[in-house]
């Protein structure tokens, strides 16, 4: 179970660090954590999810357990570490995809690579089944 923790905190410090690379500019200088409007750009307008703002400020208010207006990284990874397993596969293989079509790219995973600690040969031989050269949502899903 620790393994599986460690390995989920990992995962959610790559989605921090793309959430505050996205920052709306008026607080790309403060390292402290991002704000809902940081959050709201980042899924409206990176990851073009439709959610509606309510939801969104649903999903801030969860995350910011201490009441800061700003959530940071230690928090941020706690909590989205509490996610059910198969949940946060499906949301790192969205947020990997940056081009939103429905495949990852050597370009799209190459920090997963490090993460895993796995040669990218390796890597892509586990995943990419059909040899293609694209990992599918369903060929990434298997891992879970």
């Amino acid at each position: 179970m620790e393994v599986y923790k460690k390995n989920s905190e990992s995962k959610w410090h790559y989605v921090y660090k793309d959430i505050m690379r996205c920052r709306v500019p008026n607080d790309a200088s403060d390292d402290s954590g991002f704000t809902l409007d940081d959050l709201q750009h980042f899924i409206l307008d990176v990851l073009k999810k439709d959610q509606s703002p309510e939801d969104i400020k649903e999903i801030f208010k969860d995350l910011d357990v201490n009441g800061e207006v700003r959530v940071s990284h230690d928090v941020f990874v706690k909590e989205m570490s509490k996610l059910p397993r198969r949940l946060a596969f499906d949301s790192m293989f969205n947020m990997k995809d940056y081009n939103r079509d429905g495949f990852l790219c050597v370009d799209e995973i190459k920090d997963l690579y490090d993460l895993v600690n796995v040669k990218k040969e390796v890597f892509e031989r586990l995943l990419d089944k059909d040899g293609d050269d694209k990992i599918s949502k369903e060929e990434f899903m298997a891992l879970v």
